[in-house]
């Protein structure tokens, strides 16, 4: 089966090379997150195709990014990928926003004893 979705996981993300030097390929600004949602939206401005085959199989060991990394720290990359991307395409007060309520759930895990 063939899906069509709008973002697929860069776990496993297979692009042509004449698209992704079209595109400029992955935005710097982006360290670990958003940067499959901003490489598919590009892709899709193009009039490329997103594309999902689920007879495909693939092994990711999960989390070897991060797993020696505390979670503070992994919270505050992507609080500033999330920032990034919505600055890109949603302009500066969506992006403000999102700083907003990051911060506000950074309060609550620390008071709540969820990040340390």
């Amino acid at each position: 089966m063939i899906l069509f979705p709008d973002i697929v996981s860069d776990a496993c993300l297979l692009v042509r090379k004449d698209l992704f030097n079209k595109i400029e390929g992955y935005d710097e600004s982006m360290l670990m997150y958003f940067t499959e949602d901003d490489l598919c939206l590009k892709s899709r401005k193009e009039n490329f195709k997103v594309v999902f085959v689920k007879s495909a199989e693939v092994l990711h060991e999960g989390s070897y990014s991060t797993r020696k990394v505390k979670p503070a720290y992994i919270f505050n990359i992507e609080a500033k990928d999330r920032k990034n991307y919505l600055r890109k395409y949603n302009g500066n007060t969506i992006s403000y926003l999102s700083i907003l309520f990051s911060n506000l759930e950074k309060l609550l895990l620390k008071i709540s004893g969820g990040v340390k």
